[in-house]
């Protein structure tokens, strides 16, 4: 062969095997840039999420009709005091899996068709069984078996994304009242 093929295959050889060699498995990494973490729906490097302060606690216990003394969850109320009002483009699914992701280190994703049929799952119809961290879904068209998901917080009080914002918003509204397919628990 001459030395121009063998070099000429030889190129081939090498990027072939820098090809392959680059779709390997990647390793995990943890985003340190605050912008993107909060982005991300995390907390930035400088936030506090090991206690809610005063002034979040009472913001937090008039919206959701509550004695301060009764939020605990300082991750989660966190989570939402960063999200609240803010634009949530893949909806109360996407909501849900950043929060269940953020707070309780758990990976959900998919529709919320989806996520109620996972596995891990234990559903239950009654509201008066819903707990704070519970998810809660909805069928608000007939286009699926369930068309919206969010998260319970407390007195009857969910987190969701609706019309691409996320919100608080209530059970007792006839929207949501009417349209309450299940919780959803996960199993210990």
């Amino acid at each position: 062969m001459p030395p121009t093929k063998r070099f000429f295959f030889f190129l081939i050889f090498c990027s072939l095997f820098a090809c392959v060699g680059s779709c390997g498995s990647k390793k995990d990494f943890i985003i340190t840039d605050a912008y993107v973490d909060k982005e991300r729906g995390g907390p930035s490097s400088g936030e506090k999420t090991s206690e809610l302060g005063k002034e979040d606690k009472a913001y937090f216990a008039l919206k959701l009709g509550v004695a301060p003394s009764e939020l605990t969850n300082a991750k989660l109320y966190g989570f939402v005091k960063r999200c609240e009002g803010k634009r949530i483009s893949t909806g109360g699914a996407g909501l849900v899996t950043l929060l269940y992701d953020s707070v309780y280190n758990r990976k959900i994703t998919g529709t919320p068709t989806d996520i109620m049929s996972d596995k891990r799952l234990e559903l239950f119809k009654s509201q008066d069984n819903l707990r704070e961290g519970d998810l809660v879904f909805f069928r608000t068209s007939s286009d699926e078996v369930v068309t919206h998901t969010g998260v319970y917080l407390k007195n009857g009080r969910f987190v969701s994304s609706e019309n691409n914002k996320a919100a608080i918003y209530s059970l007792d509204k006839k929207k949501w009242k009417s349209n309450f397919v299940s919780g959803g628990r996960f199993k210990s």
